[in-house]
C-alpha cells in the first residue's frame, strides 16, 4: 500500500499573500489564485517523497476552476496525483470540507492507516484533523515564504 499526502493548496503549498484583502470576494480571490508563487520548502518536500507517496492537492476553491488549477500544478511543476476541488453547490465550512476530503468514503480507520500526514494551515483544522488522530502539518500561511 502506498501512503498519502494530503497538501492544502492555499496558503501551505501557494503564496496566497497578495490576496488575503480581497478573501470575502470569492470570484476575485480564486481567479487571483493563478498568480500565486509556490513555497519552495513545500515544493522541496513534495519532490522528495513523490516517488514513494501519493500526493493529493485539496482546496476549497470551487469545482470550476479545476482547469486553471490543474494547468498551474502543471506549469509550476508540482508532483500531484490527485486534485480535490469543492464540489458543485457545496456550501459547507472549510473546515468540515477538509475532514471529508481526507476522510474519503468515511472509513476512518482506512484513512488514519492509509495517510502518512496532512498539511493545513488554519488552526480549527488542525485541531479537527488531529482529534480524528491524523498527522498534521501546520504551515503558517501568513510569513513571506520564499516562492518559486
Amino acid at each position: 500500500m502506498t501512503r498519502k499526502v494530503f497538501v492544502e493548496i492555499d496558503g501551505v503549498l501557494s503564496n496566497n499573500n497578495h490576496r488575503l484583502d480581497c478573501r470575502y470576494a470569492f470570484d476575485e480571490y480564486w481567479n487571483e489564485a493563478l498568480n500565486d508563487g509556490i513555497k519552495k520548502h513545500v515544493l522541496e518536500l513534495l519532490q522528495e517523497i513523490e516517488s514513494t507517496t501519493d500526493i493529493i492537492l485539496f482546496s476549497c476553491r470551487p469545482e470550476e476552476m479545476r482547469y486553471q488549477t490543474e494547468q498551474w500544478i502543471r506549469n509550476k511543476n508540482i508532483p500531484c496525483d490527485d486534485l480535490l476541488l469543492r464540489p458543485e453547490d457545496d456550501r459547507s465550512k472549510g473546515d468540515d470540507l477538509r475532514d471529508d476530503f481526507v476522510l474519503g468514503d468515511g472509513n476512518l480507520t482506512r484513512a488514519l492507516k492509509e495517510t502518512w500526514f496532512i498539511m493545513v494551515n488554519k488552526e480549527s483544522s488542525v485541531e479537527s484533523l488531529r482529534s480524528l488522530g491524523f498527522k498534521v502539518l501546520q504551515e503558517d500561511c501568513y510569513r513571506d515564504w520564499e516562492t518559486e
